[in-house]
């Protein structure tokens, strides 16, 4: 647990947390390095095995988006607010706020994907956030391998029991 697919990064659960109200938005930037190059693909089907349906994508600055979870719940929609070909993506989405995937090639068989989601408000459940995007990208790394992997609420249940275990600082 912890890690994120061949990842050597700081695990979100060891952030420090949020206290009251009015902290600070929830973020978590890891860097996820993925073994074996990112086929450029159809984005709807590639985004669909991992991510999510992509209902409209509107591939430019400022484009409409609207992503249908993997999990069958409720669609989010927003912008795109950041685009470059093969490098970045972010969507601002309501309900899951700024979303920013960076992605850069090591050589000539890994891609490091730099991610942030940003999120603010008192009612954001952070271990089921953490838990989602944690499965996000284990998916994402199984579908450059796998195609029967699938999102379960099993794996999302367990990985969030694992985020929502208390913090423990390191001496």
């Amino acid at each position: 647990m912890g890690r994120w697919c061949h990842v050597s990064c700081e695990p979100w659960h060891q952030r420090e947390p949020r206290r009251g109200p009015s902290a600070a938005p929830l973020r978590a930037a890891p860097a996820v390095l993925l073994r074996g190059p990112l086929v450029r693909a159809d984005h709807g089907a590639g985004l669909r095995r991992w991510l999510g349906e992509a209902e409209v994508l509107e591939r430019h600055l400022d484009g409409a988006v609207t992503l249908r979870p993997l999990d069958g719940g409720p669609a989010a929609s927003g912008r795109v607010t950041a685009w470059d070909v093969e490098r970045v993506v972010e969507y601002t989405l309501g309900g899951l706020g700024r979303v920013r995937f960076h992605l850069e090639p090591v050589g000539t068989d890994s891609t490091v994907i730099r991610f942030l989601n940003e999120r603010e408000g008192p009612g954001t459940d952070t271990p089921g956030v953490l838990a989602d995007w944690h499965q996000h990208f284990e998916l994402l790394e199984a579908a450059l391998t796998d195609p029967a992997a699938a999102w379960t609420e099993a794996r999302r249940a367990e990985l969030r029991e694992s985020y929502a275990r208390p913090l423990t600082r390191r001496a």
